[in-house]
């Protein structure tokens, strides 16, 4: 997960304690002592069945251990011989075989990939009609191209399969403007250099990687690693049920580049080794300085001081370099860190999905190594004296991003000040640097600030991350009111930017002029003399907006990450009476509906279906009957399936790569909200509060726009035509575990079946998968569905 969206994604915080001040230099088996302590705390906390660490210091192995079960059931303990899956630590691997044929002359980094795989002819979004890939292009994933894994998760398709597949692809942004993981396209890359060896990537590996540096135990294969012994049992975490489940061993082979590799920490050890010397181990000279060190340059800016290089992650520690990358995979996680100032680098394998230590280790380790001794009952304080930690705990308001008033929590964590963000976990902070402000304990990217009153009490605290600032007030504290000015009107609409076609809405927020872009939400500053309006949270940022010669607003500009970007306003036609909601109910004849649907009984959609920036094509099946009954098939052939049923208040879940799932808590109240009825039919059934919000337009059409919440999930955003009361489009935050992300639902091509206008063209946006079209080809009615159809069951179970 990537340090951009620290706030909206990292899953915990289990870090090591800060230290207030020097002693005497302790030993380095009194730092690894404490350093497993912590860590052994930080697993407990995690849920982590078991894991295991090596270090690596001016080319040795210092330390290696485990931590643990490898497999719970039969109580085996994780050591420093347990095998686990790697996931996208493998891309540095296959940068690096890169910078071995780039040194042998076979290739360069700048060679179009089509070069080597002419089936592989991605259609890149630029204003240069000869622009294209390069290899240097997807292992650094600046290509413009979603994530497409629905390419790969069923683990049966071939590489060449998913690459001819993908090559028919639309991208999902500008080439070379922005930082798109993806993994098909890393595994590209790696096929492209298989071809200029004459080889395999799978051979090359073993040849020129885990020969040479005796990494005996590693192999690219699930199939291999599974006869393995040693290999520790991979399991997931479920914060609703507080249990540990089995996550059966994903095969990553047809991805094998990106993310395949099996291995143990001391043969990963090795590998550190390798790169730490600069491409030399023992005397031999595997890679080039040179190629070697351009996989740790920077090539495109992921944001908040990180940047991807050639299968690294690029930032700072406390003022040091850091060179790192994580994995993940069904059933594991992992974490490679190099400080190269210090010869210094760890690996941390563990057997559970998404690990919250995972990111984390970066500061518990380097921190143990190199941050000074504490005194033993040393008090901590500032400057200023003791820190009374009671000042801070309590509760912020949180209106900005994805949050609307959401509450972040500050609290002590054993002897740690720590915030509680909602939806999330629990970050511990370090001990406030000169300026105030209070590092999160995984990274210094993210820290938090506290204000006082003139009576010197807490009134509220800032989020600092990437330059932004985000403010929050305490609660209970009486916060200003500001009065819009009615000039602010004149801003307000709705803009598309003409390349891409891009939404974003101008909007007043609790009396200022705010932007809201796909869920999120950012507040300006008043526009001055040029009409120069400043981000509140980030004064370099911010919006000009343009006036024709009457003096009304047509365009912005946009001053962000990606420099100017030119934004045009759409045509409005608004409506200066706002509906209640009962004249809302009234144009939509929600009535009818309920009694349609009613009589209607069991239905049955099928059609097809299209995933846009994945180039891939497949069936849809979707069944309902009732308010609470719902069934979605996705059939992909050869490229698997992905499935969810709702009962009742029950729910289930498939797909290729993580298998099946039984629906909880927030999971299950989202996947409730899937059912036709929660846009077809009487909302009431199921949100909990739904309100009329403004007039707009949408595609040039006059719309309503209504807000409806579901207990403590985001609210939805309904588009809702104003002239028949078709919901016309959907836009909320998905989701997924801790992960939260916008996505959007467009309906369209309605008619009318079993007396209710349905909608049978359907678009699913998000920026994981891209774009998804679904479009209805028959229809079936007055059916008598079993309860079976709603309901999946774990087929490996049943074997």
């Amino acid at each position: 997960m990537s340090k951009l969206t620290l706030l909206l994604s990292l899953t915990a915080s289990l870090i090591l304690t800060p230290f207030a001040s020097a002693v005497d230099e302790p030993t380095l088996d009194q730092r690894l002592e404490k350093l497993a302590e912590t860590l052994e705390r930080a697993r407990k906390r995690a849920h982590i069945p078991g894991m295991s660490i090596a270090l690596v210091k001016d080319d040795e192995l210092i330390w290696a251990r485990g931590f643990g079960l490898a497999d719970v059931a039969t109580g085996r303990a994780a050591d420093e011989n347990t095998i686990y899956a790697i996931g996208s630590t493998t891309k540095a691997f296959t940068a690096t075989l890169t910078g071995m044929l780039v040194d042998e002359g076979k290739l360069s980094w700048d060679d179009p990939v089509t070069s080597f795989l002419p089936y592989f002819d991605l259609q890149v979004r630029s204003e240069d009609e000869n622009a294209a890939c390069t290899l240097r292009d997807l292992l650094s994933h600046r290509h413009g191209f979603a994530r497409m894994p629905l390419l790969w998760i069923s683990g049966e398709a071939s590489r060449k399969e998913v690459l001819v597949t993908g090559a028919g692809a639309e991208p999902w942004d500008d080439f070379r403007k922005g930082f798109h993981y993806c993994n098909v396209t890393y595994m590209a890359a790696g096929e492209a250099v298989a071809v200029a060896a004459e080889s395999s990537w799978d051979d090359m590996m073993s040849s020129r990687i885990f020969d040479p540096l005796g990494m005996a135990s590693s192999t690219v294969s699930s199939e291999e690693a599974q006869k393995d012994p040693s290999l520790a049992v991979g399991y997931k975490w479920d914060e609703d049920l507080e249990s540990t489940e089995v996550f059966k061993m994903v095969t990553l082979d047809n991805i094998g580049p990106a993310g395949s590799v099996n291995s143990n920490v001391v043969d990963m050890a090795q590998w550190l080794r390798l790169q730490l010397g600069q491409g030399e181990v023992d005397g031999t000279q595997l890679i080039s300085t040179d190629s070697l060190l351009e996989t740790w340059e920077p090539q495109i800016e992921i944001g908040g001081g990180v940047s991807y290089g050639l299968g690294w992650m690029l930032h700072e520690i406390d003022g040091r370099a850091v060179v790192e990358h994580g994995g993940n995979i069904g059933g594991f996680s992992a974490q490679v860190g190099l400080m190269p100032e210090e010869n210094m680098g760890y690996v941390l394998l563990t057997n559970l999905s998404v690990a919250p230590l995972q990111q984390s280790s970066l500061s518990v380790v380097f921190g143990a190594l190199l941050e000074e001794w504490p005194e033993a009952n040393d008090e901590t304080q500032t400057d200023a004296g003791p820190i009374q930690f009671e000042d801070y705990t309590g509760t912020y308001l949180a209106n900005f991003a994805n949050f609307e008033d959401a509450e972040f929590k500050v609290l002590m964590l054993e002897d740690q000040l720590a915030v509680d963000i909602p939806g999330q976990q629990v970050f511990e902070l370090k001990q406030p640097d000169g300026e105030g402000k209070w590092f999160f304990a995984l990274t210094d990217q993210v820290a938090l600030s506290f204000q006082r009153n003139g009576r010197d009490a807490v009134v509220g605290l800032s989020v600092h991350q990437g330059g932004f600032q985000f403010e929050l007030p305490r609660k209970g504290v009486e916060v200003e009111v500001v009065e819009a000015p009615p000039e602010f009107e004149k801003y307000v609409g709705t803009y598309v930017r003409q390349i891409g076609g891009k939404h974003i809405k101008i909007l007043i927020q609790r009396g200022r002029l705010a932007m809201e872009d796909k869920g999120k939400l950012l507040e300006f500053n008043t526009p001055d003399a040029n009409e120069h309006a400043s981000l509140r949270a980030r004064a370099d940022f911010g919006a000009t907006f343009e006036s024709d010669s009457d003096g009304k607003i047509v365009s912005l500009i946009f001053h962000g990450n990606s420099g100017d970007r030119l934004f045009t306003r759409l045509a409005e036609e608004p409506d200066p009476d706002l509906p209640t909601l009962e004249e809302i109910h009234t144009l939509r004849k929600t009535e009818q509906r309920i009694a349609a649907r009613s009589s209607a009984g069991g239905t049955k959609f099928t059609g097809d279906i299209w995933v846009a920036q994945a180039g891939l094509r497949g069936t849809v099946t979707i069944y309902s009957q009732g308010t609470d009954c719902f069934a979605n098939h996705m059939d992909f052939g050869r490229f698997g399936r992905v499935d969810a049923a709702i009962r009742g208040g029950h729910g289930w879940s498939y797909n290729a790569m993580t298998g099946f799932d039984v629906l909880t808590g927030d999971q299950l109240a989202q996947a409730i909200l899937d059912h036709p009825g929660a846009v077809e039919g009487d909302w009431s059934e199921y949100f909990d509060s739904i309100e009329v919000l403004r007039n707009d337009t949408l595609n040039d059409r006059p719309v309503h726009i209504m807000s409806l919440k579901k207990g403590d999930l985001p609210k939805r955003t309904y588009w809702i035509d104003a002239e028949n009361g078709d919901v016309l489009r959907v836009e909320f935050i998905a989701m997924e575990g801790p992960v939260r992300m916008p996505a959007a639902i467009a309906y369209s091509a309605f008619e009318l079946i079993d007396g209710i206008r349905t909608p049978h063209r359907v678009e699913m946006e998000n920026p994981a998968s891209g774009k998804i079209v679904l479009t209805m080809k028959s229809h079936e009615s007055g059916l008598d569905l079993a309860t079976e159809v709603f309901t999946l069951v774990d087929l490996d179970d049943e074997d």
